[in-house]
């Protein structure tokens, strides 16, 4: 058995994909999407789209907490109950995610995941609020990112398992 399991975040714990509900939420999932898909299914790198969508979108920070909210909203059926029983039995569980680290964080304590176990993109702010970049050395705007966060886990605490649902998890 794993003594430490990890879930994604985005079409994982929650159906929904942040980054495009964000590119709903201002009129541009027609720029965002078919990013967004083709790195899913690997057809091009993550590295090559997660500054560019960001760039488009910019968002601020009504935006990062709407998106939180929407995470909130739409996390799977079961995923809370999943956790409590992984915790339970005395597995750790991490969420290890591409996606933007507010939102992420606050599904994650939804879910009874302490925010300091969620591994997810910074993204900065103002004092205003306004959008003002994001973590551009984190590994998890990278194809590899994954991989190497949960090598970083595995020497910490052992065997891992990821559970998710793009190329990005592998």
């Amino acid at each position: 058995m794993f003594p430490c399991i990890c879930f994604d975040c985005d079409s994982t714990l929650s159906t929904i994909e942040g980054i495009d509900e964000l590119a709903m939420r201002a009129g541009r999932e027609e720029d965002i999407a078919p990013l967004t898909t083709a790195a899913m299914n690997g057809l091009i790198a993550i590295e090559e789209i997660y500054a560019r969508r960001l760039e488009i979108l910019r968002p601020d920070r009504a935006a990062l907490d709407w998106l939180g909210q929407r995470y909130i909203e739409t996390q799977v059926e079961g995923a809370r109950a999943a956790v409590a029983a992984l915790q339970k039995a005395g597995r750790k569980v991490f969420v290890v995610s591409g996606g933007l680290r507010g939102p992420v964080a606050a599904l994650a304590t939804t879910l009874g995941i302490d925010s300091d176990d969620v591994w997810a993109v910074d993204v900065y702010v103002d004092e205003r609020g306004d959008y003002r970049g994001f973590e551009q050395d984190s590994p998890l705007t990278r194809s590899d990112g994954k991989a190497r966060v949960v090598a970083d886990l595995a020497a910490k605490y052992g065997p891992v398992a990821l559970v998710g649902d793009g190329v990005t998890d592998v």
